[in-house]
Protein backbone atom coordinates (compact mmCIF):
# COMPACT_ATOMS: atom_id res chain seq x y z
CA UNK A 1 0.00 0.00 0.00
CA UNK A 2 1.19 3.45 -0.76
CA UNK A 3 0.92 6.10 1.88
CA UNK A 4 -1.07 9.21 1.01
CA UNK A 5 0.87 12.39 1.57
CA UNK A 6 -1.07 15.07 3.38
CA UNK A 7 0.16 18.62 2.89
CA UNK A 8 0.96 20.21 6.24
CA UNK A 9 0.09 23.74 5.17
CA UNK A 10 -0.98 25.76 2.21
CA UNK A 11 1.08 28.85 1.39
CA UNK A 12 -2.05 30.91 0.59
CA UNK A 13 -3.59 30.17 3.97
CA UNK A 14 -0.36 31.00 5.77
CA UNK A 15 -0.19 34.38 4.04
CA UNK A 16 -3.75 35.38 5.01
CA UNK A 17 -3.23 34.09 8.53
CA UNK A 18 -0.09 36.23 8.92
CA UNK A 19 -1.89 39.29 7.54
CA UNK A 20 -4.69 38.85 10.06
CA UNK A 21 -2.18 38.39 12.83
CA UNK A 22 -0.22 41.49 11.80
CA UNK A 23 -3.38 43.57 11.62
CA UNK A 24 -4.18 42.60 15.19
CA UNK A 25 -0.78 43.76 16.39
CA UNK A 26 -0.72 46.92 14.28
CA UNK A 27 -4.26 47.77 15.43
CA UNK A 28 -5.29 49.02 12.03
CA UNK A 29 -8.42 51.14 12.18
CA UNK A 30 -10.46 52.64 9.40
CA UNK A 31 -10.89 56.44 9.33
CA UNK A 32 -14.58 56.16 10.26
CA UNK A 33 -14.01 54.21 13.42
CA UNK A 34 -12.82 56.18 16.48
CA UNK A 35 -9.58 54.86 17.92
CA UNK A 36 -10.09 52.54 20.85
CA UNK A 37 -8.62 53.54 24.14
CA UNK A 38 -7.03 50.80 26.18
CA UNK A 39 -9.12 49.67 29.12
CA UNK A 40 -8.01 50.97 32.46
CA UNK A 41 -6.47 48.05 34.28
CA UNK A 42 -7.38 47.43 37.86
CA UNK A 43 -4.45 46.94 40.21
CA UNK A 44 -3.93 43.41 41.48
CA UNK A 45 -3.73 44.78 45.02
CA UNK A 46 -7.21 45.91 46.12
CA UNK A 47 -5.67 48.09 48.87
CA UNK A 48 -3.25 49.92 46.57
CA UNK A 49 -5.43 53.04 46.42
CA UNK A 50 -5.88 53.24 50.19
CA UNK A 51 -3.68 55.10 52.59
CA UNK A 52 -1.61 53.20 55.13
CA UNK A 53 -3.98 54.30 57.86
CA UNK A 54 -6.97 52.65 56.17
CA UNK A 55 -5.25 49.29 55.62
CA UNK A 56 -5.33 47.02 58.68
CA UNK A 57 -1.94 45.81 59.90
CA UNK A 58 -0.99 42.16 59.40
CA UNK A 59 -2.30 39.91 62.16
CA UNK A 60 1.11 39.08 63.64
CA UNK A 61 1.86 42.82 64.07
CA UNK A 62 -1.41 43.74 65.76
CA UNK A 63 -1.39 44.93 69.33
CA UNK A 64 -2.45 42.04 71.58
CA UNK A 65 -4.86 44.22 73.54
CA UNK A 66 -6.79 45.29 70.44
CA UNK A 67 -10.41 44.11 70.31
CA UNK A 68 -12.60 43.99 67.22
CA UNK A 69 -16.38 43.84 66.85
CA UNK A 70 -17.76 41.03 64.73
CA UNK A 71 -21.24 41.09 63.25
CA UNK A 72 -22.94 38.72 60.88
CA UNK A 73 -23.71 39.92 57.38
CA UNK A 74 -27.40 40.16 58.29
CA UNK A 75 -26.58 42.33 61.33
CA UNK A 76 -24.42 44.63 59.23
CA UNK A 77 -27.17 44.97 56.61
CA UNK A 78 -29.75 45.75 59.32
CA UNK A 79 -27.44 48.33 60.91
CA UNK A 80 -26.73 50.03 57.58
CA UNK A 81 -30.45 50.10 56.68
CA UNK A 82 -31.15 51.82 60.03
CA UNK A 83 -28.32 54.26 59.36
CA UNK A 84 -26.13 52.92 62.16
CA UNK A 85 -22.38 52.66 61.87
CA UNK A 86 -21.40 48.99 61.64
CA UNK A 87 -18.29 49.71 63.72
CA UNK A 88 -20.19 51.87 66.22
CA UNK A 89 -20.67 51.30 69.93
CA UNK A 90 -21.04 47.75 71.17
CA UNK A 91 -24.63 46.62 71.59
CA UNK A 92 -25.59 43.86 74.00
CA UNK A 93 -25.49 41.14 71.32
CA UNK A 94 -22.09 42.08 69.88
CA UNK A 95 -19.27 39.58 70.02
CA UNK A 96 -15.95 41.08 71.03
CA UNK A 97 -13.05 39.29 69.41
CA UNK A 98 -9.34 39.84 69.86
CA UNK A 99 -7.33 38.68 66.88
CA UNK A 100 -4.53 36.32 67.85
CA UNK A 101 -0.88 36.79 67.03
CA UNK A 102 0.95 34.25 64.87
CA UNK A 103 2.55 32.65 67.96
CA UNK A 104 -0.83 32.36 69.66
CA UNK A 105 -2.31 30.77 66.55
CA UNK A 106 0.52 28.21 66.46
CA UNK A 107 0.01 27.34 70.15
CA UNK A 108 -3.76 27.10 69.65
CA UNK A 109 -3.29 24.87 66.60
CA UNK A 110 -0.98 22.54 68.56
CA UNK A 111 -3.39 22.26 71.48
CA UNK A 112 -6.31 21.70 69.10
CA UNK A 113 -4.34 19.02 67.28
CA UNK A 114 -3.58 17.25 70.59
CA UNK A 115 -7.25 17.45 71.61
CA UNK A 116 -8.40 16.04 68.27
CA UNK A 117 -5.88 13.20 68.57
CA UNK A 118 -7.13 12.45 72.11
CA UNK A 119 -10.76 12.40 70.94
CA UNK A 120 -9.87 10.16 68.00
CA UNK A 121 -8.14 7.66 70.30
CA UNK A 122 -11.11 7.75 72.68
CA UNK A 123 -13.53 7.03 69.82
CA UNK A 124 -11.37 4.13 68.61
CA UNK A 125 -11.20 2.72 72.14
CA UNK A 126 -14.97 2.97 72.64
CA UNK A 127 -15.64 1.48 69.22
CA UNK A 128 -13.42 -1.54 69.86
CA UNK A 129 -14.95 -1.95 73.35
CA UNK A 130 -18.45 -1.88 71.88
CA UNK A 131 -17.41 -4.40 69.22
CA UNK A 132 -15.88 -6.69 71.86
CA UNK A 133 -19.04 -6.55 74.00
CA UNK A 134 -21.27 -7.23 70.99
CA UNK A 135 -19.13 -10.21 69.92
CA UNK A 136 -19.10 -11.54 73.50
CA UNK A 137 -22.92 -11.38 73.73
CA UNK A 138 -23.35 -13.07 70.34
CA UNK A 139 -20.99 -15.93 71.20
CA UNK A 140 -22.52 -16.65 74.67
CA UNK A 141 -26.23 -16.29 73.93
CA UNK A 142 -28.19 -19.17 72.37
CA UNK A 143 -29.75 -18.27 69.04
CA UNK A 144 -33.04 -20.14 69.54
CA UNK A 145 -33.99 -18.44 72.82
CA UNK A 146 -35.69 -15.02 72.53
CA UNK A 147 -33.73 -12.19 74.07
CA UNK A 148 -36.51 -11.20 76.48
CA UNK A 149 -39.17 -13.20 78.29
CA UNK A 150 -42.53 -11.87 79.44
CA UNK A 151 -42.66 -11.53 83.26
CA UNK A 152 -44.53 -14.30 85.18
Amino acid sequence: MSEAKIPLHKPETDQTMWEKLRSLFKKKHSGEEPPRRPKKRRPSDPYSGLSEVAVPPPIQNRDESEVFLHHTLEENLERSSRGQDSEGEAASGDILVRHHTLDENIRLARSLSLELRRQSEELRRRSSEYERIANHRDSHSPRSVPSHHPPR
